[in-house]
Parts: C-alpha cells; structure tokens; sequence
C-alpha cells in the first residue's frame, strides 16, 4: 500500500508546507479561493495518510497485525478535533484577515479538510468484498 511507505509519510507534510509557504508568501489565501479550499482538502488528506502510514508502522512493530479498522473513525474524529483547533488558534492568534475570520469560512475550512480526510481514508480502508 502506498500509504505505507516511509517517504510517502514524509513527502505529504513536506509538500504541504511548500504549498503553505508559496501561499503565504504570495497571499493566495486571502485572493484566489480555491487555494484555500485546496489547501485544507490536501491538508486533510496528508494529516490522514500520514498518520496511518505512522500508526500502521508502530502497530506492526508492536503487534506484529495489521490495525483494526475502527482506526478510521478515531483517525477522522482526531483531525476534526484538530481542525476545530487550528481554526480557533487561527482566529486567537489573528494570524488571517477580518474577512477570513467569519463562521462560514471557517466552517468551510473544517469541512474541506474533512473531505480530505474522508477520501484518503476510503482510500486507505477500502470496504471488504464480504461486506457489501
């Protein structure tokens, strides 16, 4: 499985934060908005992936089994969590402008990073042919 390997777990934050910068720097947040949508839709699939593919690798270590599927619905519920986070440390450290700090954009940040999130776990999980 891709998400398994060592330089895919590496590469998504790594790419994630060159898009990060290259939009900071040329303000593609607060001007093109699908940068944003983007971003968070990429960020929540990279947060995903790249915690599986870290789990997996110390549940192998340690167990020496595959992990449970249940993961998925803690690995979605923890980067909700993070995000809710993200945003209120975005707002409390007014890190965005007045226009970004509305209830809809941050819930439409939470949502495309969930959206992320749920595609790379469909990826990852795909259903079992025994359960449809």
């Amino acid at each position: 499985m891709f998400w398994q390997k060592k330089t895919v777990i590496a590469a998504g934050p790594l790419i994630l934060a060159i898009l990060l910068l290259t939009g900071w720097r040329y303000d593609l947040f607060q001007t093109t908005v699908w940068y944003d949508v983007m971003m968070h839709f990429l960020g929540g699939g990279f947060f995903i992936i790249s915690l599986t593919g870290t789990l997996w690798h110390l549940w192998r270590k340690k167990s020496g089994r595959q992990p449970p599927v249940w993961i998925k619905a803690v690995l979605l519920l923890l980067l909700l969590l993070t995000s809710i986070a993200w945003e209120v440390l975005e707002v409390y450290l007014n890190m965005t402008p007045n226009w970004t700090q509305s209830a809809s954009d941050t819930f439409s940040d939470i949502f495309w990073a969930q959206a992320g999130a749920t595609v790379a776990v469909r990826c990852i999980f795909p259903r079992s042919k025994s359960l449809q």
